[in-house]
C-alpha cells in the first residue's frame, strides 16, 4: 500500500475482505474493511474510505481490540478532516486519544500519533496538532530504543515518522490523506 501501487493493493485487499467475509472471520474481515478504507483515502476517494472504516470501526467495537481501534479512529479522524468534516474528525481524535489514555502506552504509537496531528491541523486545532505530533516522536523514541541500530533506521524513514519529526520542528508537511 505505500509503494504507491494502489491498483493492486486495491485488488488484493478487496480480495482478502471477500475471502474473510465468506469464512465469517469477523476480526479479518475488521482488518481488511480498515485496511481498505485507508487505502482508498489515499487514492482520493474519501467517500467510499469513510464506508469501509466506519464498517470496520462497528466491527471492532465488539471484538476487543482497543489499540487498533485506537489507530482506525485516529485514520478516520483524519479522512474525515481531509473531507472538512471538522466535526466528526474532531470527535474522532478525541475519543481516538481517549482509548490511547485508557490503555498506557501503545507500541508503534507513532503512526496513530501522525494521523492525529495532521486531523487536528486540518481542522484549526494547532494545539493538539503539536500535542499529537510531540507524542508521536516520543512514541517514535521510545520504540527506536528497542530496536537495533538498522531497523531504527529503517523504522525513521517510515513516512508517518518523518512526517512527525518534520511537524514537531514546524516544517510545512502535507497534511491532508490523499497528498503523498
Amino acid at each position: 500500500m505505500r509503494s504507491g501501487r494502489f491498483a493492486e493493493a486495491h485488488r488484493d485487499l478487496t480480495d482478502a475482505h471477500q475471502r474473510a467475509s465468506a469464512l465469517g472471520t469477523p476480526h479479518y474481515v475488521a482488518r481488511a474493511a480498515a485496511h481498505l478504507g485507508e487505502l482508498l483515502a489515499q487514492m482520493g476517494r474519501l467517500q467510499e474510505a469513510c464506508v469501509h472504516i466506519d464498517t470496520a470501526l462497528a466491527q471492532l467495537e465488539t471484538l476487543g481490540q482497543p489499540s487498533w481501534l485506537a489507530e482506525l479512529r485516529a485514520i478516520s479522524a483524519h479522512v474525515r478532516a481531509t473531507m472538512g468534516d471538522k466535526d466528526r474528525a474532531r470527535v474522532q481524535a478525541g475519543l481516538s486519544e481517549e482509548i490511547a489514555e485508557q490503555i498506557g502506552r501503545l507500541e508503534l504509537y507513532s503512526e496513530t500519533a501522525w494521523h492525529l496531528a495532521a486531523a487536528r491541523g486540518l481542522i484549526g486545532d494547532d494545539e493538539g496538532a503539536k500535542r499529537a505530533a510531540q507524542f508521536g516522536a516520543e512514541s517514535f523514541a521510545e520504540d527506536a530504543s528497542h530496536m537495533d541500530s538498522e531497523l531504527a533506521s529503517s523504522y525513521g524513514r517510515l513516512p508517518w515518522n518523518r512526517n512527525i519529526a518534520a511537524f514537531s520542528k514546524g516544517r510545512h508537511v502535507p497534511l491532508r490523506i490523499d497528498t503523498p
